[in-house]
């Protein structure tokens, strides 16, 4: 082949002002870290407890979480603050979350209201509580999830239940990448 043309295919196939390379950014938590919420049964409800947690949750992944809600993970999480205690959902996630709650921007107050949540890394499960409204006076003593909407994005903030030294925010400060 005539090195004339391979000069002219290189220049032809290889723009003068290259596109700037997209940085993907780095992920926030390890790609094995998940969130899921749960229907309210015998099995997500053990998940409360510390006791039994690992056995029910071991059930519930035998039988490949019959009452799953919804679940997130590491990519659908856009940003981690406050020590793990908030997650901020990518745009997507959040309508996946809206979608699966039935709810609008407006009341995502509501969403999955007392449904079992779980967080999981490696597939062990490290905590376990209720999604509950943000202005919640619940007396349980899990711990808790409250969804709000910020600039189109859901946010998810996770706290301790009231006397329950279970941090759930600790595991997502495990998870961080």
């Amino acid at each position: 082949m005539d090195d004339s043309l391979l000069i002219r295919l290189r220049q032809w196939l290889t723009p003068e002002r290259p596109l700037p390379v997209l940085q993907l950014a780095a992920p926030v938590l390890r790609s094995s870290f998940r969130l899921y919420v749960l229907g309210i049964d015998g099995l997500s409800r053990a998940l409360l407890d510390a006791a039994t947690r690992a056995e029910a949750w071991q059930r519930l992944r035998d039988r490949l979480f019959p009452h799953l809600l919804l679940r997130l993970d590491a990519g659908d999480i856009d940003e981690a603050m406050h020590e793990g205690q908030e997650l901020w959902l990518t745009q997507s996630a959040s309508e996946r979350w809206l979608q699966a709650a039935r709810r609008t921007p407006q009341n995502v107050d509501f969403s999955f209201l007392y449904s079992p949540f779980a967080l999981a890394l490696d597939g062990e499960c490290l905590s376990a509580g209720w999604v509950v409204p943000p202005d919640s006076t619940s007396p349980f003593p899990y711990p808790r999830l409250h969804a709000s909407f910020g600039v189109r994005r859901v946010a998810l903030r996770l706290l301790p239940g009231p006397g329950n030294p279970e941090d759930p925010a600790a595991a997502v400060r495990r998870a961080r990448a």
